[in-house]
Protein backbone atom coordinates (compact mmCIF):
# COMPACT_ATOMS: atom_id res chain seq x y z
CA UNK A 1 0.00 0.00 0.00
CA UNK A 2 2.55 2.35 0.75
CA UNK A 3 4.40 2.00 -3.01
CA UNK A 4 1.30 1.93 -4.38
CA UNK A 5 0.47 5.26 -2.41
CA UNK A 6 3.59 7.22 -2.69
CA UNK A 7 4.44 5.90 -6.87
CA UNK A 8 0.36 7.93 -7.47
CA UNK A 9 1.19 10.88 -4.92
CA UNK A 10 4.61 11.42 -7.06
CA UNK A 11 2.30 11.41 -10.08
CA UNK A 12 4.55 8.26 -11.48
CA UNK A 13 3.19 5.35 -13.03
CA UNK A 14 5.45 2.48 -11.79
CA UNK A 15 7.30 2.45 -8.66
CA UNK A 16 10.73 4.03 -9.36
CA UNK A 17 13.95 1.61 -10.30
CA UNK A 18 15.77 3.96 -8.46
CA UNK A 19 15.23 6.03 -5.05
CA UNK A 20 13.87 9.44 -5.64
CA UNK A 21 16.18 12.09 -3.75
CA UNK A 22 13.80 14.63 -1.47
CA UNK A 23 12.89 17.45 -2.28
CA UNK A 24 9.78 20.02 -1.61
CA UNK A 25 7.54 18.13 -3.62
CA UNK A 26 8.83 14.65 -2.07
CA UNK A 27 8.66 16.30 1.45
CA UNK A 28 5.14 17.49 0.98
CA UNK A 29 4.21 13.79 0.28
CA UNK A 30 5.35 12.31 2.76
CA UNK A 31 3.83 14.40 5.16
CA UNK A 32 0.34 13.81 3.68
CA UNK A 33 1.25 9.80 3.50
CA UNK A 34 2.20 10.23 7.17
CA UNK A 35 -1.42 11.63 8.05
CA UNK A 36 -2.93 8.71 6.13
CA UNK A 37 -1.37 6.02 7.90
CA UNK A 38 -1.68 7.23 11.18
CA UNK A 39 2.45 8.05 11.68
CA UNK A 40 4.72 10.54 12.65
CA UNK A 41 6.76 12.05 9.29
CA UNK A 42 10.12 10.56 10.35
CA UNK A 43 8.79 7.20 10.64
CA UNK A 44 6.84 7.30 7.44
CA UNK A 45 10.30 8.74 5.93
CA UNK A 46 12.47 5.85 7.30
CA UNK A 47 9.71 3.27 5.72
CA UNK A 48 10.17 4.85 2.32
CA UNK A 49 13.96 4.83 2.56
CA UNK A 50 13.76 0.88 3.82
CA UNK A 51 11.25 0.49 0.68
CA UNK A 52 14.41 1.92 -1.36
CA UNK A 53 11.75 4.43 -2.50
CA UNK A 54 13.66 6.97 -1.66
CA UNK A 55 17.18 8.43 -1.10
CA UNK A 56 19.30 7.91 2.18
CA UNK A 57 21.14 10.81 0.57
CA UNK A 58 21.69 13.55 2.11
CA UNK A 59 21.07 16.86 0.18
CA UNK A 60 21.70 20.17 0.51
CA UNK A 61 19.43 23.11 1.46
CA UNK A 62 20.07 24.52 -2.47
CA UNK A 63 19.52 20.92 -3.67
CA UNK A 64 16.31 21.16 -1.71
CA UNK A 65 14.67 24.18 -2.17
CA UNK A 66 15.58 23.79 -6.16
CA UNK A 67 14.46 20.12 -7.28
Amino acid sequence: AVETMFSAKAGLSTTPIMPIKLNVHIDSIIEKMAELFSVNYSPMKYRLQNLGLLSREEVSIEEYLCS
